[in-house]
């Protein structure tokens, strides 16, 4: 009986270690009902599953880091699936008119200055594992968490312009400590 005991025990610790990447991957597989639900205008169950996108977001961080399952990958994974999540999410909005190109633009410069910058690090042969490391500063967990306050702000009509620009400016700030970073980095690796 102890024999069985201890075989499910290690069997939940292995799927312990796998929760993080399905939360993840969960993440990427709502992108599409999201976009759905704006074509529909159905508001309601549109912000229910992103609200649930968002908890899925906050819940893989904290079971990679409560079960020790932080892997390079996984944090990759989950860096591509905000950009899937949210550069879909918010090109269903600027197609179904909730706003202009301009705002499309202010909401994503974050994301545009991570994806440039990232491709410069890993085209100048840095390991992979420093660029994603630069992708889970606290400035990145405000920035997403500020893009889902702002879209469902901008969805309900209701202060959107406030979330817009706390948005934007948290987005200038971390875009700078990115560029800081990779100067860094750079620099670092000349002087080698």
């Amino acid at each position: 009986m102890a024999g069985l005991y201890i075989c499910l025990l290690f069997r939940f610790s292995k799927m312990l270690y796998y929760l993080p990447n399905l939360l993840t991957l969960t993440r990427i597989l709502t992108t599409p009902f999201l976009v759905v639900f704006i074509f529909q205008k159905n508001k309601i169950a549109f912000i229910i599953l992103l609200l649930f996108a968002a908890l899925t977001d906050f819940l893989d961080g904290y079971t990679a880091r409560k079960f020790n399952a932080i892997s390079k990958n996984g944090v990759i994974f989950d860096a591509v699936a905000d950009k899937i999540l949210i550069i879909s999410v918010l090109t269903g909005m600027l197609m179904t008119g909730y706003f202009g190109i301009y705002f499309l633009f202010l909401l994503l410069l974050r994301d545009i200055v991570v994806v440039i910058g990232a491709c410069i690090l890993f085209l100048s042969s840095f390991n992979t594992s420093l660029i994603s490391s630069v992708q889970h500063s606290w400035a990145s967990k405000i920035v997403t968490f500020l893009q889902f306050v702002t879209i469902i702000s901008i969805i309900l009509g209701i202060g959107s312009f406030y979330f817009l620009t706390a948005t934007v400016l948290f987005g200038i700030w971390a875009s700078i400590s990115y560029i800081i970073f990779g100067v860094k980095l750079i620099r670092e690796k000349n002087n080698l």
